[in-house]
């Protein structure tokens, strides 16, 4: 019931803003159905928290740290995201600031 009316307002949406090509209804038409199967891919997105801390500091991942960060980040996401995100830092050493930011929110109030 809910996919065909966000297929048809995302279809809408693109023609509305001239965005809309030939291959453009394929394309939603198979886009939104494969977003709803896959409702983990957002729990990714949280894994870069991690290279952006380090960015943020000016104190980077090394180049051998992404592997780990990969292949431990998606292991680790079969669990839970609240899981998940206290162990990477904890594996792979971010900056301080990181180690200060989890430390203080993991307070119980």
């Amino acid at each position: 019931m809910v996919l065909p009316v966000l297929t048809e307002t995302c279809k809408t949406l693109f023609r509305q803003y001239n965005l809309a090509r030939e291959d453009t209804d394929v394309s939603i038409d198979v886009m939104i159905p494969v977003s709803f199967n896959f409702p983990n891919t957002g729990k990714l997105i949280m894994l870069l928290f991690i290279p952006f801390a380090g960015w943020f500091t000016g104190s980077s991942l090394a180049l051998n740290q992404y592997p780990t960060l990969v292949i431990s980040g998606l292991l680790s996401l079969f669990g839970s995201v609240d899981a998940a995100l206290p162990f990477m830092p904890n594996l792979l050493h971010p900056p301080a600031c990181c180690t200060r930011r989890r430390t203080c929110t993991s307070s119980t109030w």
